[in-house]
C-alpha cells in the first residue's frame, strides 16, 4: 500500500521470512476488526510522517531571526497570525483546496477568533456555511475604522535582491517575519498560507529520475485591511512584497522596518546552503519599491460633492516619476515634513536611464579612477516635492534658476533692488546675489519650516560660499533680507491702494518663484486672480521694472487653448489683469534643462516697452554685460552655469508650440489666421515681375510697375523681401555716435537712406528700422484707396479724421500686442515685408501700399497730413524728409 504524507511517499510492505508456511484453516476477519486495523494503520503512518517532518525541520540549518521573533517564536513550526490584545473583527471564511503535492507543499494558518462563520465552496460550486459559536469574535463595532471599507488604498510594491537564500527557502522564517511586520504595523492578520514552491513534480521524478527541487516560496497573509504577499527566488537571492491596504494610512514608513526586518536574518556570508543554495546575503541590499494610491474614495463617482477630482492631480509628479516606479535603482527618502502649510518630501534617486547604480558604486571607491574623481556626476538626484509636486533636483536645479532669474535681470539696466516671492530652498536668493549692481534683496517665504529643512538637505541650493564678501549660506548674505510672511499680504500692506511708495522704495525686479497657476492649492488663485495683489504688484515696480515668474510646465501641441485648460484658464485671467493694471508687454519663454517632467515655461513683464531694447540685444552684448555685472567665483569657477548670450538668443521667442496653442483661442488673435511663416502652396510673383520706372503718384519720385498681371493673394517678391535691412535700436544709436566721433557726414546717406526709405517698428522696445533690399523700396503710397496690397479701412487719407482713428482701423499688432506670440515668433517675416496682393492687378499698373496701417493712435495725425498733402500734389514725405537735419527721425 502506498499513501502520501505532506506530498512524500512512503512504502509499506510484508517482510519475506523463512518460516515454512503452515497450513491453517480458512478463518472469515470481521468487518469491524478490518476497519480497526486500517484506521490504526492510517493514524501510526501519519504520527510517523509528522515526526520525521519536525525532525528535519529542526536540523534544517537556520539564520539569526530578529531577537524580537527568536525570543517568541519557534523555529520548527509556523506561528499563528494572533496578535495578543488586539480585537478580532467578524468574517466569513471561504477556502477551496486543490491538489498541489506534485509542485507545491502548502500551509494554511487560521487566526480562531477571527471567524464568525466558517464556509466551504461545495462540488455544485454553491458556499456552504457552518455556524460555529466557538469562533463568534467579541469585537466591536466601535473597533471598526469606516475608512478601512472606502473603495480606496494605498499599494506598496517591494523587489529585494541580495537577501539571505536560507531565509528564502524557508516557510517558518518567512512566516514569523511576516507576523512580525503585521504586528508593528498595526495591521490585522486574519490568516496565511504558504506554499513551497518546487522546480518539478513527483511525476516527472518518476518519469525520467531526477529529482524535485526548491524552487521558492510563496505566502499570501489576508488582512482585515486587504492583504499582503510575498514571493522567492532562494537560487538568486530575489524577494517580492506586495502590500495593500484600505483606508488612508501611509505605507511607506514601513520600508525602512521591512528592510531591516529582512537583512537582520543572515548566515554566515559566503556560505552555501545545505540545500545547495547559494547565500546571497551581502551589503548593500538593493530595493526597489512603488506606492501607488488606488481606488476611488468617493465610492463610485470621480468627483466629490465638491467637484474635486478622486485624487489630487497633482500626485501625479510624484507618483509618475519617483514614488509610483519601479525602475529607481536607488530611492531613498531622505526627509518628510507636514508643515502648517505643505507637505515636503526629499528623496535620493538613481534612474537606471540617467545613471546607474553600478557606476554609483565605481564613484564611492576612491581608487583614482574617472568615476571616482568626477563623483558629482554618479550621485544620486536629490528631488524636492511639494505637495506631490515637483519643485527642484539637483541635477537640474541650476538651470532652472539661471532661467528664471538672469534673462530679466540683465533686461534692466541697473537692478538695485529685487524681491523674492517664493523661492524657499535659497537658490533663487543665490542667483539675484551674483549680481554686483544689486544693493538690496528682499525674500519673501510663507514657510520657514520648509526653508529650515532645505537649509539642512539642500545645502548646494542656498549655497553662497563662492561669492566674494558673502557669508557660506545665501540666507545669511548682508544684501538679503528673509522675511516670513504671507507674500500677497505683504504686497497689499505696503504697496496696496491708497498707498504712498518712494521712489527709492520701489523694486526693480520683482521674481515670483512660487505655485504654479494651475495648481490646486487656494493660495494659488491668491498670487494669480486677485485684481489687488496685481495691482500692488504694479505699484511696487519702478520705472522700467520688470516682474518675472515661472508658470509650471510649457505647453504641447496637443493642448487646447489656454483659456480652455486647468492652468492655462488661471494663466489668461492672470494675464488680463497685468494688461488691464497698465503693464505695457509680457513674453513668454521656456527652459528644458531642469529635468522636470517637460519643459518649463516662464513670463515676463515689463512696466515699459523700452524694456525690450536689451531683451533683443544680441549675443555679444550679453555676455559682455555677464562679464561686466557678475560677481566672479572665488575659486575661479564660472559662477553661471547655462546662462549666456547664445542661451538668450533662445529665449527671446517664444517655442512655436507657444504660437500654436496661442492662435487657437477664440475668437482668433491678431494676424493668427495668415498662417505660419511662408505658404509653399501661395503663389510668387518673382523680383523679375517688375520693374521701376516715375511714379503715377504726385512729387513721388520713383515707382514700381507690373509688367505683367498677377492674380490676387500672390506674394510679392518673396524671395527678396525676406533679405530687407533690420537696423536694430543698439545699431541706430551706434550709427548716431559713430557719426558724430568722426566730425564728417560720411554716414549721412546711409542714414538717410534708413530713414527716408524705411519704416520704423517699436517692437523692441526703441525705434528700429526695415527697409526693402531691392527694386521694392521704391514702392509708393496708395492715394484715395487705390493700392494693391496692404489693409482695407472705412477711410482713406484724403476722408480720414486726422484727429482720431477709425472704428475699424486697429493698431499695429506688432506694435500693440501686450501678449502675442505669433507676433512675438514672426515679426521678422512681418517686417521682412512677405505681403501679397489684395485684388487681381493687370500688366502697367503701380504697385502701391496702404501706408495707414503703419499707423498707431501716437502718430495717425502726422500720418494722415503728410499722406493727404502728398496726394493733393505738394512735396512728398520722402522729399520733406531728405530736407531735415535728423534724418533718423522716424518716418513711419
Amino acid at each position: 500500500m502506498t499513501t502520501r504524507n505532506n506530498g512524500k511517499p512512503a512504502e509499506c510492505s510484508i517482510a519475506k521470512t523463512s518460516s515454512p508456511v503452515i497450513p491453517s484453516r480458512n478463518r472469515r476477519l470481521s468487518k469491524r476488526l478490518a476497519f480497526a486495523t486500517t484506521l490504526c494503520a492510517c493514524f501510526a503512518s501519519y504520527g510517523a510522517g509528522r515526526l520525521c517532518r519536525i525532525k528535519v525541520l529542526q536540523q534544517q540549518p537556520h539564520g539569526q531571526l530578529p531577537e524580537s521573533i527568536a525570543k517568541s517564536s519557534s523555529m520548527s513550526s509556523l506561528p499563528h497570525p494572533e496578535i495578543p490584545g488586539h480585537k478580532m473583527p467578524q468574517t466569513i471564511y471561504t477556502s477551496k483546496q486543490f491538489t498541489t503535492q506534485e509542485y507545491a507543499k502548502s500551509n494554511s494558518i487560521l487566526a480562531k477568533q477571527a471567524f464568525h462563520q466558517q464556509a466551504e465552496i461545495a462540488p455544485d460550486g454553491s458556499i456552504k456555511t457552518m455556524d460555529d459559536p466557538a469562533t463568534v469574535s467579541n469585537a466591536s463595532s466601535e473597533s471598526d475604522d469606516e475608512t478601512t471599507y472606502m473603495p480606496a488604498g494605498q499599494h506598496l510594491l517591494i523587489d529585494m535582491i541580495q537577501v539571505d537564500a536560507t531565509l528564502l527557502a524557508s516557510q517558518q522564517p518567512l512566516a514569523h517575519l511576516l507576523i512580525e511586520l503585521i504586528r508593528s504595523s498595526g495591521l490585522t492578520m486574519l490568516s496565511y498560507h504558504c506554499h513551497d514552491i518546487l522546480s518539478g513534480g513527483s511525476n516527472v521524478a518518476a518519469a525520467n529520475g531526477t529529482s524535485t527541487k526548491l524552487a521558492g516560496v510563496s505566502c499570501i497573509g489576508v488582512l482585515l485591511e486587504s492583504h499582503v504577499s510575498i514571493r522567492t527566488w532562494p537560487a538568486h537571492g530575489v524577494m517580492v512584497m506586495d502590500l495593500f491596504t484600505c483606508g488612508e494610512g501611509d505605507l511607506r514608513p514601513l520600508l525602512p522596518m521591512i528592510r531591516n526586518l529582512f537583512s537582520q536574518y543572515a548566515t554566515n556570508k559566503n556560505e552555501t546552503t545545505s540545500s545547495g543554495i547559494k547565500d546571497f546575503q551581502r551589503e548593500p541590499h538593493i530595493l526597489q519599491w512603488a506606492y501607488k494610491m488606488r481606488g476611488f474614495p468617493h465610492g463610485t463617482a470621480l468627483v466629490n460633492t465638491d467637484k474635486t477630482a478622486f485624487r489630487n492631480p497633482e500626485s501625479v509628479d510624484s507618483e509618475a516619476w519617483v514614488i509610483g516606479s519601479m525602475d529607481c535603482e536607488l530611492k531613498e527618502e531622505v526627509a518628510k515634513l507636514d508643515t502648517k502649510y505643505q507637505e515636503v518630501e526629499i528623496y535620493d534617486i538613481l534612474h537606471p536611464r540617467f545613471r546607474t547604480y553600478e557606476n554609483y558604486l565605481k564613484s564611492l571607491s576612491n581608487d583614482g579612477s574617472y568615476h571616482a574623481e568626477q563623483s558629482h556626476f554618479y550621485r544620486p538626484d536629490r528631488i524636492m516635492y511639494l505637495g506631490n509636486v515637483m519643485q527642484s533636483r539637483y541635477f537640474g536645479e541650476a538651470a532652472y534658476h539661471e532661467a528664471l532669474v538672469h534673462p530679466s535681470m540683465f533686461a534692466h539696466a541697473h537692478p538695485r533692488r529685487v524681491v523674492i516671492v517664493g523661492g524657499g530652498e535659497g537658490a533663487t536668493l543665490r542667483e539675484v546675489l551674483k549680481h554686483k549692481t544689486v544693493e538690496n534683496v528682499v525674500m519673501l517665504e510663507i514657510d520657514k519650516e520648509m526653508v529650515d529643512l532645505s537649509r539642512e538637505y539642500l545645502k548646494e541650493w542656498s549655497d553662497c560660499s563662492k561669492i566674494p564678501g558673502s557669508a557660506p549660506s545665501c540666507f545669511e548674505n548682508d544684501r538679503a533680507q528673509v522675511l516670513y510672511t504671507d507674500a500677497a499680504a505683504w504686497f497689499l500692506d505696503n504697496f496696496g491702494k491708497g498707498k504712498k511708495v518712494a521712489d527709492e522704495d520701489k523694486f526693480d525686479v520683482v521674481i515670483m518663484d512660487a505655485l504654479d497657476p494651475s495648481s490646486i492649492v487656494e493660495f494659488s488663485d491668491t498670487l494669480y486672480q486677485n485684481k489687488d495683489f496685481v495691482a500692488a504688484l504694479y505699484s511696487s515696480l519702478a520705472d522700467f521694472g520688470i516682474f518675472v515668474s515661472q508658470i509650471g510646465e510649457d505647453n504641447l501641441f496637443s493642448d487646447a487653448a489656454d483659456p480652455f485648460t486647468l492652468g492655462g484658464s488661471a494663466l489668461s485671467k492672470f494675464e488680463q489683469l497685468l494688461k488691464d493694471e497698465g503693464f505695457e508687454r509680457m513674453k513668454r519663454y521656456s527652459e528644458a534643462h531642469g529635468n522636470f517632467l517637460a519643459p518649463w515655461a516662464f513670463l515676463t513683464v515689463w512696466k515699459d516697452m523700452g524694456t525690450g531694447e536689451r531683451w533683443y540685444g544680441p549675443q555679444a552684448q550679453v555676455d559682455y554685460e555677464i562679464r561686466r555685472r557678475i560677481l566672479p567665483s572665488t575659486d575661479g569657477s564660472e559662477p553661471l552655469r547655462f546662462f549666456d548670450g547664445a542661451t538668450m538668443m533662445t529665449y527671446q521667442h517664444p517655442s512655436r508650440v507657444n504660437e500654436e496653442v496661442f492662435c487657437r483661442r477664440n475668437p482668433t488673435p491678431a494676424l493668427c489666421e495668415e498662417g505660419h511663416g511662408i505658404s509653399p502652396l501661395r503663389q510668387n510673383a518673382p523680383i523679375g515681375t517688375f520693374d521701376v520706372r516715375p511714379s503715377k503718384v504726385p512729387n513721388a519720385g520713383r515707382g514700381v510697375f507690373f509688367k505683367e498681371a498677377v492674380p490676387a493673394n500672390t506674394y510679392i517678391a518673396v524671395e527678396q523681401a525676406v533679405n530687407d535691412i533690420i537696423v536694430f535700436p543698439y545699431q541706430k544709436r551706434l550709427l548716431h555716435e559713430v557719426g558724430k566721433a568722426s566730425g564728417t557726414a560720411l554716414f549721412k546717406p546711409f542714414e538717410f537712406y534708413l530713414g527716408g526709405y524705411g519704416f520704423s517698428s517699436d517692437f523692441f522696445g526703441e525705434a528700429a528700422y526695415s527697409v526693402d533690399a531691392s527694386i521694392l523700396t521704391f514702392l509708393n503710397h496708395g492715394c484715395n484707396g487705390n493700392f494693391v496690397m496692404g489693409e482695407n479701412y472705412s477711410v482713406t487719407e484724403m476722408n480720414a479724421d486726422p484727429a482720431k482713428p477709425p472704428d475699424d482701423f486697429e493698431d499695429s499688432p506688432f506694435e500693440s500686442a501686450f501678449y502675442n506670440p505669433f507676433v512675438d515668433r514672426n515679426i521678422f517675416l512681418n517686417m521682412n515685408g512677405a505681403d501679397t496682393t489684395v485684388r487681381d492687378v493687370e500688366a502697367g499698373e503701380e504697385l502701391l501700399d496702404n501706408y495707414l496701417r503703419y499707423l498707431h493712435e501716437d502718430n495717425w495725425r502726422w500720418g494722415v497730413e503728410s499722406f493727404r498733402r502728398q496726394c493733393e500734389g505738394q512735396a512728398g514725405v520722402i522729399t520733406d524728409y531728405e530736407g531735415t537735419d535728423s534724418p533718423l527721425e522716424p518716418v513711419i
